[in-house]
């Protein structure tokens, strides 16, 4: 565990002196426009780890075990709702969905403070 830290330490120095190098803002545009894709890509993997598959909840998994929990699954419960998204793959465009307000939201806050006056 602790040689990973130090691997993770590392990586993250290592990224600190790239974006050093770069303009101002540079590293934090690169990384709001990074959010949405890793999002996009992250949340079946997520989904997939806990258990949620195509063909159903995986057996011996966390997600087994929360449908096991439940007993009868109710339409329109989490549980539902997420199973069905990676049944049908709609947990990428979701993943997606929610990663894209992080950028959004930055560059409301950017605009809002661009466009604010201040009172006295």
């Amino acid at each position: 565990m602790e040689s990973a830290m130090n691997h993770y330490q590392s990586l993250a120095g290592t990224a600190q002196q790239i974006f050093s190098y770069l303009p101002n803002g540079t590293a934090e545009a690169v990384t709001y426009a990074a959010i949405p894709v890793v999002a996009y890509c992250g949340a079946p993997v997520v989904l997939g780890y806990l258990g949620f598959s195509a063909a159903g909840p995986v057996a011996g998994s966390l997600a087994a075990a929360w449908q096991s929990s439940i007993g009868v699954v109710q339409a329109g419960s989490a549980f539902s709702i997420i199973q069905g998204s990676v049944m049908t793959g709609a947990a990428s465009v979701a993943g997606g969905a929610v990663g894209a307000i992080a950028p959004i939201a930055k560059f409301g806050s950017w605009l809002w403070g661009k466009n604010s006056t201040q009172c006295d």
